[in-house]
C-alpha cells in the first residue's frame, strides 16, 4: 500500500471517530443505542453513495475519494464492535428480543442504506 493511500484512510477516520464520539456525548447516557444505530446506518448509506457514483473505481479522484471518504470516514463513523456490544449487553441483562431486534434492524437498516445510497449514486452519475 502506499502511504498516500494509508494517509488519506488515516485522516478519513480520524474524523470519522470524532464525529461519532460527538454524535454519542450529545445523545447522552441512555441514547448509545439508537445513536450507534443511526450512525451505522447513515455511514452505510454513505458508503453505498459513494460506490454508486462510481469512486469505488480506478479513477484518479476515486483513488482519493474512496480511501479518505467511505474506508477511512466512514470505517471510523460507523462502529460495528459498539453495535456488537449492545447487543452483548442487551443478552446479559436478559433482554433476549431486545437485543434480537437491535441485531435484525441494524442489518436491514444498514443495508438498506448502503442499497439506496448505491441507487441515489447511480441516478446522480447517469445525470452528469
Amino acid at each position: 500500500m502506499r502511504p498516500t493511500f494509508l494517509g488519506l484512510i488515516a485522516l478519513g477516520g480520524a474524523f470519522g471517530t470524532a464525529i461519532r464520539w460527538l454524535a454519542l456525548e450529545a445523545a447522552g447516557a441512555g441514547n448509545d443505542s439508537v445513536t450507534v444505530f443511526a450512525l451505522n446506518v447513515v455511514g452505510s448509506a454513505v458508503v453505498g453513495f459513494l460506490a454508486g457514483s462510481g469512486f469505488s473505481g480506478t479513477a484518479r479522484i476515486s483513488q482519493t475519494i474512496w480511501p479518505l471518504a467511505a474506508i477511512g470516514f466512514c470505517g471510523g463513523l460507523t462502529t460495528f464492535s459498539g453495535f456488537a456490544l449492545q447487543v452483548a449487553d442487551n443478552l446479559d441483562r436478559g433482554h433476549l428480543a431486545s437485543g434480537a431486534w437491535l441485531t435484525i434492524f441494524t442489518a436491514a437498516f444498514a443495508v438498506s442504506g448502503a442499497i439506496g445510497g448505491y441507487l441515489l449514486g447511480s441516478r446522480s452519475r447517469m445525470a452528469t
